[in-house]
């Protein structure tokens, strides 16, 4: 089990993946998918997509981290404050916007994250 052996592996993971998602939602450029066969709102709803999938991978790893009970509230709380403060943290990096669907797709990831890896929280 890595949480007797290397316990700092998923906390190397978790930080890692946090940081690399909060540079990547404040970065001024956003990815931009520009494929033909993608139509614009294909682009939107794969964008929106990766709101949810992302934040549900971060609940899910976050289940992993080597804490004990009382904490897991803790660090679901943590992801949801960086699900709503990252929004409006982009609303100060031109040209990004922050949006309150946004927000919500983000706290809806960390809820399926969270459900999915229920056994461990």
């Amino acid at each position: 089990m890595i949480e007797r052996r290397r316990p700092w592996l998923w906390w190397a993971a978790w930080l890692a993946f946090l940081a690399a998602w909060t540079g990547a939602l404040l970065h001024p450029r956003p990815i931009q998918i520009d494929d033909a066969d993608i139509s614009p709102d294909g682009q939107f709803y794969l964008a929106k997509a990766l709101h949810v999938s992302a934040y549900a991978f971060c609940a899910a790893l976050s289940a992993g981290l080597p804490v004990r009970r009382c904490w897991r509230r803790a660090i679901l709380l943590l992801l949801c404050l960086h699900a709503i403060g990252t929004e409006l943290v982009q609303t100060l990096v031109p040209p990004r916007s922050g949006s309150w669907r946004d927000a919500l797709l983000n706290l809806a990831g960390i809820a399926i994250g969270a459900l999915l890896t229920r056994r461990r929280w």
